[in-house]
C-alpha cells in the first residue's frame, strides 16, 4: 500500500472513521498541511477552496484497494451526499 493511501486511511480515522464528502476531506487535509502535521499533499486553489489532485487520486486508490468505502446516498433535500468510511482491516495471525 502506498504512503498516500495510508495517509487517506489515517485522515479518515482521525475524523472518527467517516467523512461526509470529498470537499470536506480536501479542506480537512489542507488544514492539517498548513498546521504542519499533514502528509505532504500539494494543494492549489480550485472552485470550492484548496484542492489536491494527489489526494483525489489517493482516495480513488484507497477505495479500489478497499481501504475505505466510498458511497453516495440520497439527501433529504433531493441531492446526493457522498460518504467516505474507513473499513476495518481484519488482522490475520500467522503462526
Amino acid at each position: 500500500m502506498s504512503d498516500k493511501v495510508e495517509a487517506v486511511r489515517r485522515i479518515v480515522a482521525l475524523a472518527g472513521g467517516k467523512i461526509v464528502g470529498k470537499t470536506r476531506l480536501q479542506k480537512a487535509t489542507y488544514v492539517l498541511e498548513i498546521a504542519g502535521v499533514g502528509f505532504d499533499f500539494p494543494f492549489t486553489y480550485h472552485y470550492y477552496g484548496p484542492y489536491s489532485e494527489d489526494l483525489a487520486w489517493a482516495v480513488t486508490d484507497a477505495a479500489a484497494l478497499k481501504e475505505i468505502d466510498e458511497t453516495e446516498e440520497q439527501a433529504n433535500w433531493g441531492g446526493a451526499i457522498q460518504f467516505l468510511r474507513l473499513l476495518l482491516r481484519q488482522r490475520i495471525s500467522i503462526k
